[in-house]
């Protein structure tokens, strides 16, 4: 065990010491359910029912696994290996409580307006969600724990916080003074759970542990569930700043005992007691968590108030028994004339919401209190659904702050800006900048009345804007919304939410002429696509690329990046985009085109027009027809706004000046007028239609990997005519293209290890998979590409991809080349020789950087060669090109280079060394032949 050595200008702990990391540690991983809940005070989510041990710990490198109640961890030499552990534990969960859900329909009645008639039926569970927006890159990938007996040191990506300090203190046993927190960079939101996961698992080795962040699954929204009784409603409670402990610590069994005790009170027709079902399902301890459960106790207390035909404000007011509290949001409502609202009309609909929240933070000596409360008018048009926020009256409590600084900007300014994200859409598939309309929201609530009430009699006090201020503003929009129309919204955003709530249906002759349309549209489609003359479209002199705004040009670039257009299209050492790839098919050597914007060797003179047809249809601006090695079928699925963002990206990059090779096709596929007839088989030549049945991550991801990724034109098997097979057994069930094998990624895969969803997103985030290997070949330019997406559109890949439909069993085998079938009869003596003498190239070229022993990764990244595609592929042939060429530039600078070994193997050493490796690493894969012809063709071939 290292101890940590003293550094001039190391990072420094609240304890005053300059602490440097240890450089020798153990690996870490901790299991964390998906579904993660919690009331209050304690986990209420699903908890451990089983797992093998066994399977894990008789793994190479595995040196424990760590179970406490519901939390699970694993300790290895290697990350690898902690990883291949954790899945071998192969863990089974109890689901818990489940939450139930109901939506309430909107109101029958002539007005619209929500009724107040008095009921005492009972009301129904209710689940208010919060979505969360897209999340930020994941920057905390890891936290480094060293426990002694009588300290305990961290180094993470977070702040060195009072309250993360007390928590490490109580989970280590050592008194606060002996915990120093050593912030080393700026994390994410698992950065305090990392960070207690770190402490746990090391005090269990007793030695230095460097755990890792979890997969980040697709954040679901928020989620709080209320549960009234007939006859009862829950009172108001404080919510406490810091919301929850970490994630490990309640898996671990802790439970939390609020500092100061909720205050509940009884009013008239009323009971009082808990009766809520909290389940925040934030990253870290406050995220998110407040506003959902403010959002869900405020829509609540209104629903329950009118479904006993009492008014919201008054039910509050008379609960309530802080006389500021009172006095606030008496002031409130005087200012903004409540109850009065204004009488809908034929057009459009009007409606008046009240919310309140009060907050706590006890990290505070003594404890503050700040309190808050909104009046929202909001007038709804009837045949579009849209929202407008006509007036806004915020009171704010101003003498009693709560811990967090105000943020530099105006009160105002920070009440207009989240109205805003409250008013969003949700998120379609073709988003690629989360939140970019955020602006243009802000922007449209300039013209809203904005009144601000301030707590203190007669005073007006500027403040600047905190978090706490802005808790009700959602809760008090959806009280509006359903005073206006009874659609009842219990997630936001509200952006999309609300329906045409016009009557009026379209006349028979209006739908009529629309379908009409539509055939004459497709008709006339059909025929543009088979006719085998395609017209030319004149070229433009000027594009104007002066009409597309910043923020197009971006969008564009990203969907550059997720396209790999600048991969397919520079060639080795070439000018981007300028051309010159070549492209070996089965008919042929095509070479990429230059596609920056010179007019005279490039697209520089095409029309939109033209762009988007050589897009969706394969049909070049001179009118003929491109080779469908240019995965147009793909690309045919975009949106038009990205179609149209990716043209003005492309159109305002620099020109470059470059002729490419004449394509060497053979005979009868040089003749472009026969892809007429292959287009009519092949190219349907339809957008991306999202599935409603599946959540947008789902379709997200599917429109990543369908259309902008074109992921199937490489991982798809093609029949004799270059159509990729359609049927759902051959979608992305793995192919040869360029040479290289390009893997299953369903359940037909070679590896060992199932793909999973934490797979996908670890291997395309970073280019490298502790379950499966390294990407190489074609593969590591396209994860370079995807470095440029945000998170959350790796994650929906992964999510799409980790959702693949299993296919039954079949006796189908992937494609292999056929000169892979020569078969060399050899006797049992010289097999034996051949492995000793593979073993041997190993120990000399591989061992250091691929053995399972203990030791530091030499160049990054430490793959283990028993989990790797390659190695268990029924082929060779990528394992020969790694072999042969290394891995010169890898898809992250951080997994180290692979030097190739061409100039020091020679034929038989290598053709030994895989025999080897496929004996020792995959023992139940059917041996390798003809491996000395194999090796000889490809190095006769030019390496890609």
């Amino acid at each position: 065990m290292t101890t940590p050595i003293a550094v001039a200008g190391s990072p420094t702990s609240p304890t005053g010491l300059n602490l440097s990391p240890p450089t020798t540690y153990l690996h870490g991983l901790v299991a964390i359910p998906t579904s993660f809940t919690w009331d209050g005070e304690r986990y209420t989510g699903p908890r451990l029912a089983s797992l093998e041990l066994d399977r894990a710990k008789n793994l190479p490198g595995v040196v424990d696994v760590v179970v406490c109640e519901s939390f699970v961890g694993v300790l290895a030499i290697q990350r690898a290996q902690a990883a291949l552990a954790l899945a071998e534990l192969r863990l089974q969960w109890d689901e818990g409580i489940v939450n139930a859900a109901d939506t309430l329909a909107p109101k029958n009645d002539s007005t619209g307006g929500h009724s107040n008639t008095p009921t005492t039926a009972p009301a129904p569970p209710r689940t208010y969600r919060w979505a969360p927006a897209a999340a930020d890159e994941i920057a905390a990938t890891s936290a480094i724990a060293d426990y002694q007996p009588d300290k305990l040191t961290i180094w993470a990506a977070c702040e060195p916080t009072q309250e993360l300090r007390a928590e490490l203190a109580l989970l280590s046993g050592l008194p606060i003074e002996a915990v120093a927190v050593v912030k080393m960079t700026e994390g994410g939101a698992a950065a305090y759970d990392l960070a207690i996961e770190a402490a746990l698992l090391s005090r269990h080795a007793g030695r230095p542990v460097k755990a890792y962040a979890h997969y980040p699954e697709a954040t679901p929204p928020l989620a709080v569930s209320l549960r009234p009784s007939t006859t009862g409603i829950t009172a108001h409670r404080s919510y406490h700043l810091h919301a929850r402990p970490s994630k490990a610590a309640l898996l671990c069994g802790m439970s939390v005992t609020p500092s100061l005790s909720e205050q509940l009170s009884t009013f008239p027709g009323f009971q009082s007691g808990p009766s809520a079902q909290y389940a925040p399902v934030g990253n870290f301890p406050g995220e998110a968590t407040l506003e959902a459960e403010v959002f869900a106790e405020s829509s609540y207390w209104d629903e329950e108030a009118r479904h006993r035909g009492a008014d919201p404000l008054e039910t509050r007011l008379k609960q309530l028994d802080n006389v500021r509290a009172r006095e606030m949001i008496k002031r409130v409502a005087t200012q903004a004339d409540w109850p009065r609202a204004k009488t809908s009309t034929d057009e459009t609909y009007y409606g008046r919401g009240f919310a309140y929240a009060q907050t706590l933070d006890d990290a505070l000596t003594p404890p503050r209190t700040t309190m808050s409360a909104w009046i929202v008018d909001v007038s709804i048009d009837k045949s579009s659904g849209q929202i407008t926020i006509d007036r806004l009256t915020v009171g704010n409590d101003s003498s009693e702050a709560a811990g967090a600084k105000p943020m530099p900007i105006s009160l105002e300014t920070g009440i207009r800006d989240t109205v805003g994200e409250l008013l969003l859409p949700s998120t379609r598939f073709d988003d690629w900048v989360a939140r970019a309309d955020a602006d243009m929201q802000s922007t449209a609530l300039n013209k809203t009345q904005v009144d601000i009430v301030s707590s203190m009699n007669n005073v007006q006090v500027t403040v600047g804007w905190n978090r706490v201020t802005t808790l009700p503003a959602a809760a008090a929009i959806a009280n509006a919304i359903h005073d206006a129309t009874g659609i009842r919204l219990r997630e936001v955003p509200f952006g999309d939410k609300v329906p045409q709530l016009s009557t009026l249906k379209p006349r028979r002759a209006g739908r009529l002429r629309a379908v009409l349309a539509g055939g004459v549209a497709a008709i006339t489609g059909v025929i543009a696509t088979i006719w085998p003359w395609p017209q030319p479209l004149a070229p433009i002199a000027n594009v104007d690329t002066s009409i597309y705004s910043l923020a197009t040009i971006e969008r564009g670039r990203r969907i550059a990046s997720a396209g790999d257009c600048m991969v397919c299209h520079t060639a080795e050492g070439g000018v981007e985009n300028a051309g010159g790839l070549p492209l070996p098919t089965p008919f042929g050597t095509i070479y990429t085109t230059n596609i920056t914007p010179d007019k005279e060797t490039g697209i520089g003179t095409w029309s939109f027009e033209a762009f988007d047809r050589a897009m969706r249809q394969g049909i070049h601006q001179d009118g003929t027809h491109l080779y469908p090695a240019f995965p147009y079928t793909a690309f045919s699925k975009m949106s038009d706004g990205d179609m149209q963002s990716l043209y003005a990206y492309l159109m305002t990059r620099p020109a470059a000046k470059s002729e490419t090779r004449k394509n060497e096709m053979s005979f009868p596929f040089n003749v472009r007028k026969l892809l007429a007839g292959w287009n009519v088989l092949y190219n349907r030549s339809e957008q991306f239609s999202p599935d409603p049945e599946q959540s947008t991550l789902w379709n997200r991801g599917a429109y990543l990997v369908e259309a902008v990724g074109h992921c199937a034109a490489c991982h798809s098997p093609h029949n004799a005519l270059g159509g990729q097979k359609k049927d759902w057994l051959s979608y992305l069930s793995g192919a040869f293209v360029k040479g290289w094998e390009a893997p299953a990624l369903n359940h037909m895969t070679h590896s060992p290890n199932p793909w999973t969803e934490a797979d996908f997103y670890e291997y395309l985030r970073t280019g490298y998979s502790a379950r499966h290997g390294v990407a190489s070949g074609p593969m590591a330019p396209v994860v370079q590409g995807l470095q440029e997406l945000d998170d959350q559109d790796i994650r929906a890949i992964a999510h799409y991809l980790g959702d693949l439909p299993a296919p039954a069993p079949t006796t189908q085998t992937p494609t292999t080349p056929p000169e892979q079938e020569v078969v060399n009869s050899t006797d049992g003596n010289t097999i034996s020789l051949q492995l000793l003498a593979g073993e041997n190239v190993f120990r000399g070229a591989c061992a250091a950087c691929h053995d399972a022993s203990e030791g530091p990764a030499l160049f990054g990244a430490r793959p283990l060669l028993s989990v790797n595609t390659n190695v268990h592929s029924s082929s060779p042939d990528n394992l020969i090109r790694t072999i042969l060429y290394g891995i010169r530039k890898p898809a992250d600078s951080s997994l180290g280079f692979m030097p190739g070994f061409k100039g020091s193997l020679n034929e038989i050493q290598l053709a030994n060394l895989l025999r080897y490796l496929r004996h020792q690493f995959a023992p139940d894969k059917k041996t390798w032949t003809g491996l000395e012809d194999r090796i000889s063709k490809l190095l006769a071939e030019t390496p890609y």
